[in-house]
């Protein structure tokens, strides 16, 4: 069952390749022209998409994900649509989705299961460090507490300190 699955999930997405495809553009573009503007780090995007990815398949819920996601000025929601709807609905009429979805990633690790494993070790550190520290964003350093101003959830800033 899985092999026609796997098939079935790769034919969709060759499909809508296309709108992949306008998707990446479009965040690509409004990378290089939204976020140097402003000075937002790039990199960034990369583990946050992973989230949202995860909690788009139904593999973890991330609800602060999702608040945040629609301020993000490189991923507004249309353009999330176009760079991951394709593979969402791939994943949700073939009933597969590839192992980078998976949260927790499956033991042993392979490169393809690091996203999952990644966030499931923030996910765990976070959590522990909420209940030693209310707020608690990071491990050390200098603390700045605020609220996001469109998304309304409080953050907790840190510079680390060398």
């Amino acid at each position: 069952m899985t092999p026609l699955r796997i098939l079935l999930f790769g034919l969709v997405s060759l499909a809508l390749a296309p709108i992949s495809m306008l998707g990446l553009i479009a965040y690509m573009g409004a990378l290089l022209l939204l976020n140097r503007r402003k000075g937002i780090s790039g990199t960034a995007y990369e583990p946050f998409m992973g989230r949202m990815m995860m909690h788009d398949a139904g593999e973890r819920e991330d609800v602060a994900a999702k608040k945040l996601s629609v301020t993000l000025p490189a991923l507004p929601p249309p353009i999330w649509s176009l760079l991951m709807g394709p593979t969402m609905l791939a994943g949700r009429l073939s009933g597969y989705f590839p192992e980078i979805f998976r949260y927790p990633g499956p033991r042993p690790a392979g490169l393809a299961s690091a996203m999952g494993i990644r966030t499931e070790f923030f996910g765990s550190h976070r959590k522990h460090s909420l209940v030693l520290r209310p707020h608690a964003a990071g491990f050390a350093g200098h603390r700045r507490a605020g609220r996001h101003s469109r998304s309304g959830l409080g953050y907790q800033s840190v510079r680390h300190l060398a």
